[in-house]
């Protein structure tokens, strides 16, 4: 999801240029005293990605020692803000 499943902006929409300015990293980017300018290749969205990725690899091996399964959950949020 976008912020997460809970709170204020649970069921708001989120995307990854969105997530760098509520973040604040757009502000660290583009030339000193001018305006700010997004990081071309979408960091967050890959980063939530990669993170999915390796909580459904945890959980798989979770499931293959105990037999149980696990809920995963990131948000571009939570990567945004790292």
């Amino acid at each position: 999801s976008g912020y997460g499943r809970e709170g204020p902006m649970g069921n708001e929409p989120g995307y990854d240029v969105m997530l760098q300015a509520f973040s604040g990293m757009i502000s660290t980017m583009g030339q000193r005293n001018g305006a700010p300018a997004r990081v071309s290749f979408s960091p967050v969205d890959l980063g939530t990605g990669m993170h999915a990725t390796s909580g459904i690899l945890a959980g798989l091996m979770n499931r293959g020692n105990t037999g149980e399964g696990c809920y995963v959950e990131v948000s571009l949020l939570d990567t945004a803000m790292g």
